[in-house]
């Protein structure tokens, strides 16, 4: 059984519990850590967790071999580093960090201290997304020529009040934070993207510092494509849709407004897709890879390294929009 702990006792903090205590037998919780003390202990309470009110005391205990992070998107790179200096092994929530020279440490040290690093990218690990990625490698609809994709959604005004969201120092926002599971997607399937322009900002919501709609295109060595995003779609969400145009055929997925335009062999995988985040559901999916990975077995689909290139993607269009110019992606795609 891995032992682990939490730092960061936060919303999505409960979706990782849920995932955890579904693979019985293969993990156990042993303390939390918040540096809101108030939260730990209301935290504790829910879950039955020890709390622990020193982080260096949690990173000390040799029993933990695994660290899961799920504090803002801002202090990723700090805590996560503390933790692999600790030589524990490491899981993140999105994103790994906010600037690529923190994102470049991580993986250079996590490697070389041959330690895992992971990334909770749960989308890649769905049946759906797997059986797309699947078809396109055996051209099932041809030669993959053009990707299309759209995220409406929306986030009122109590998400951003009295929070770290939109304070772009701490949240990496729609493109690194809201967006980053499906920017990986694309770029795990139709990629890897090696050229992005994008156009966009904060358009609608004028109190916040990150973008709240962004329109996109890329380029990859086998075609074209667009992202478009936003969470100004007032007064609700309207879901997602991916399309994939291949020179014999098309494969489509929708959710939300868009469901109905899904492709007639994909619709026996919606119901995964409905599955609520703080269900676990798909954090369970990445504990479960975890698991394999420090048991030994050759897994690394959620590692740091076949993670990595997606964000780079993100900080990408993120460089586009600032600098107003095409951005030519680094690295590779290692998946």
């Amino acid at each position: 059984m891995i032992k682990l702990g939490i730092i960061g006792c936060g919303r999505i903090a409960g979706a990782h519990i849920n995932a955890i205590r579904s693979l019985k037998g293969k993990f156990d919780v042993v303390s939390l850590f918040d540096v809101n003390a108030d939260k730990a202990e209301e935290f504790s309470k829910k879950t039955g967790i020890k709390v622990i009110h020193n982080l260096d005391e949690l990173l000390s205990d040799n029993s933990i071999d695994l660290v899961s992070i799920t504090v803002p998107d801002g202090f990723h790179y700090e805590m996560a580093k503390k933790a692999l200096l600790a030589h524990k092994n490491v899981l993140l929530e999105k994103p790994i960090a906010l600037n690529i020279n923190e994102i470049n440490d991580l993986l250079g040290f996590s490697s070389k201290e041959k330690l895992f690093l992971g990334v909770v990218l749960q989308k890649r690990l769905f049946k759906a997304f797997k059986e797309v990625k699947r078809m396109i490698r055996n051209e099932e609809i041809g030669h993959l020529f053009l990707t299309s994709f759209q995220q409406i959604w929306y986030r009122d005004e109590h998400y951003f009040e009295n929070s770290w969201h939109g304070n772009k120092k701490i949240d990496g926002g729609l493109i690194l934070n809201q967006s980053a599971h499906n920017i990986d997607l694309i770029d795990w399937i139709s990629g890897p993207i090696g050229k992005v322009f994008a156009y966009g900002g904060t358009i609608v919501k004028k109190k916040i510092e990150t973008e709240d709609a962004v329109s996109s295109v890329f380029k990859t060595k086998r075609g074209i494509g667009n992202i478009t995003l936003t969470i100004s779609s007032y007064p609700s969400n309207y879901g997602e849709l991916f399309e994939f145009i291949g020179d014999k055929g098309k494969i489509a997925i929708g959710t939300g407004a868009f469901e109905h335009l899904t492709s007639e062999k994909l619709l026996t995988y919606m119901p995964e897709l409905k599955r609520p985040t703080l269900s676990g559901y798909g954090h369970r999916l990445v504990y479960d890879e975890v698991y394999k990975a420090l048991s030994g077995e050759n897994i690394d689909s959620v590692s740091i390294k076949n993670t990595y290139h997606s964000f780079l993607v993100g900080l990408g269009i993120r460089k586009s929009l600032e600098e107003n110019k095409e951005v030519i992606i680094g690295g590779k795609n290692e998946h």
